[in-house]
């Protein structure tokens, strides 16, 4: 098996070359990439090893996964950008350097390794191959085979609308998400679209109005915002999740329903049940499983597969170049901005490279 080392670092050649000549592996070190592709094309169980700061990187990353999906690939990051790690899942293993002896003793296990798990449906949902992230794919893939209530919080644009849908599509693949911001209705306004009305049951009411509730059942309700809800919405909601009985508002008949809930909050429960915005009982009858979803500065590992990502959704042609200050810089709004700064970076600059100005917060 070869190992191909794509770096101008002359001594991570010279550390690479001793330490990964074990077994039937030899190292092999390039200054240019155009030289790599005959040898990757004739050997589909090459090891590469890219370090970030070779010009291109993300480029050649990305021609890499692109192209040659049966070749792990290794991306070498500075540990002065991120904490010493090493995350693994399947194609692409994620390490920083300098290689320590702990990184390396599980690194050669990683890529001694040959075979390379298949990808599915969740894998193409939520980007990412931090710790973070792989807990998060197990908790979700564990969450389907059953109708736990949902409770997730993160910071705003870190995608918790992404994984409710990830958690919906995985249980009900068949059914329509049925989602509700709740901070954009209050009031009777929020009980007619949850719970439904009848025709003159109020002013304004003209026609009947079938709720998101019913039109849930058997399926998944995502309940955005959740802190918006009024008290009075929470125990309407509880006294349906604890008997199944509710209400539509002008109808005095008792129906009864099933659904998944899942619910979401900018901010931490704890918080939530301090300041008293959630009910205790409430918040403990919605919250079965508890999903934290961290901020891009805590996960600046998965930064590299969500671009490849969202510039292969956006059909860009020609990918971002380098990434150095990706890394570097805080993301106070997460994956939104990220993909905000990679529009104006294609539509303002032909290079495809992040000049430190765009990533400066308005």
């Amino acid at each position: 098996m070869d190992v191909i080392l794509i770096t101008l670092d002359m001594h991570l050649r010279t550390t690479l070359n001793k330490i990964l000549t074990f077994q039937t592996i030899t190292c092999k070190a390039f200054e240019q990439f155009t030289k790599i592709k005959p040898l990757i094309d004739n050997n589909s169980e090459s090891i590469i090893f890219l370090d970030d700061r070779f010009q291109g990187s993300l480029e050649i990353l990305y021609y890499l996964i692109e192209n040659y999906p049966k070749n792990k690939i290794v991306l070498l990051v500075s540990s002065d950008k991120v904490k010493p790690t090493i995350i693994s899942e399947g194609q692409l293993i994620f390490a920083t350097r300098p290689i320590d002896n702990s990184i390396l003793k599980i690194l050669k296990t990683k890529i001694s390794d040959k075979v390379i798990p298949q990808k599915d449906e969740l894998d193409d949902i939520l980007i990412g191959s931090s710790e973070a992230i792989v807990k998060i794919k197990k908790t979700i893939r564990k969450l389907s085979q059953t109708d736990y209530n949902v409770f997730l919080y993160g910071d705003t644009g870190t995608g918790k609308d992404i994984i409710a849908r990830a958690i919906h599509n995985l249980r009900y693949p068949s059914k329509a998400l049925i989602t509700a911001n709740c901070s954009l209705l209050e009031g009777q306004l929020m009980d007619s679209l949850l719970f439904g009305h009848t025709k003159g049951s109020f002013t304004g009411a003209y026609e009947n109005q079938i709720g998101l509730i019913e039109k849930a059942k058997d399926s998944t309700l995502f309940l955005d915002e959740i802190e918006e809800f009024s008290k009075n919405g929470q125990a309407k909601l509880l006294r349906l999740l604890e008997n199944g009985e509710y209400r539509v508002i002008g109808d005095p008949k008792i129906r009864y329903t099933k659904f998944s809930l899942i619910t979401a909050s900018n901010i931490d429960y704890k918080e939530l049940l301090t300041t008293k915005l959630l009910r205790k009982d409430f918040f403990h009858r919605i919250s079965n499983i508890k999903i934290y979803i961290p901020p891009l500065r805590e996960r600046i590992e998965d930064i590299p597969q969500l671009t490849y990502y969202y510039e292969r959704k956006q059909g860009y042609t020609d990918y971002i170049a380098e990434f150095d200050n990706l890394f570097t810089y805080s993301w106070p709004g997460n994956i939104r901005e990220l993909f905000s700064v990679i529009d104006r970076v294609h539509f303002y600059n032909s290079k495809q490279l992040i000049p430190t100005s765009e990533l400066i917060e308005n």
